[in-house]
């Protein structure tokens, strides 16, 4: 039976699992069609939305977003008494009841404003950097077989055995991966990034590289690093 993994986050992969597991977390709104994927026989790490029908899942993704802020209850209004003047005319009830009302949910919309103006953004940052996820995963799927011609004494690039060609590599965020040796003599791959949507982001490029002195993966990428995992900041 095959075993299945996935990426949680940058450097993170959880398995081995069951095809049945993998499923359920799914249904359970802990996995999404965007989510990274692998197993033995697979070239390389890929959508869940590329395995679903394997997987036996659902077409339609669990809703990944966040549920909406609860709202504040509005407190009934008081009963209106009427007011007495010495005229015989009277104030509207319902236009005291609208006064009432408008001073309650005056201050509510106010709250819910500036509780809208500060999620929005970071909702939006946090979804971007969620789509940085998938280049990263790719790149860093490469890692062992780049170790394995590092043992033999060079760095591969896309001809070299077990590789594919820039383009074989095109996923969703994924525009194609380099692999070769850097200007300053480490090994590694250049992930281009593409479809996420934001110019910050798209065309722009992510570097995952062996430095052979300190016998250590980094990276690093022109991307803002506001938007990039711990690892690849600086």
């Amino acid at each position: 039976m095959a075993q299945w993994y996935y990426a949680e986050g940058p450097g993170r992969n959880v398995g081995p699992l069951a095809a049945e597991e993998i499923a359920a977390r799914f249904r359970h709104g802990q996995l999404f069609l965007d989510t990274q994927v692998w197993r033995e026989g697979m070239a390389q790490w890929q959508p869940l939305r590329s395995v679903a029908a394997e997987l036996g899942l659902d077409a339609q993704a669990p809703s990944s977003l966040p549920p909406p802020l609860p709202g504040r209850p509005m407190p009934a209004p008081p009963r209106a008494a009427y007011v007495t003047a010495p005229e015989p005319r009277k104030m509207s009830r319902g236009v005291l009841v609208l006064i009432i009302c408008l001073a309650v949910a005056l201050p509510a919309l106010a709250v819910i404003g500036i509780l809208a103006a500060i999620a929005v953004p970071a909702y939006q940052e946090y979804t971007l950097r969620a789509r940085l996820m998938e280049p990263i995963a790719a790149g860093e799927a490469l890692k062992p077989l780049i170790e394995r011609h590092l043992a033999q004494g060079q760095c591969p690039d896309n001809e070299a055995d077990g590789f594919q060609p820039e383009d074989a590599y095109a996923a969703r965020h994924v525009a194609g991966i380099v692999v070769g040796e850097f200007d300053d003599g480490t090994c590694g791959v250049e992930v281009r990034v593409r479809g996420t949507g934001s110019p910050k982001m798209d065309d722009h490029a992510i570097w995952i590289f062996y430095d052979g002195q300190s016998q250590r993966w980094g990276c690093t990428s022109d991307i803002e690093d506001r938007l990039l995992p711990a690892q690849c900041r600086g």
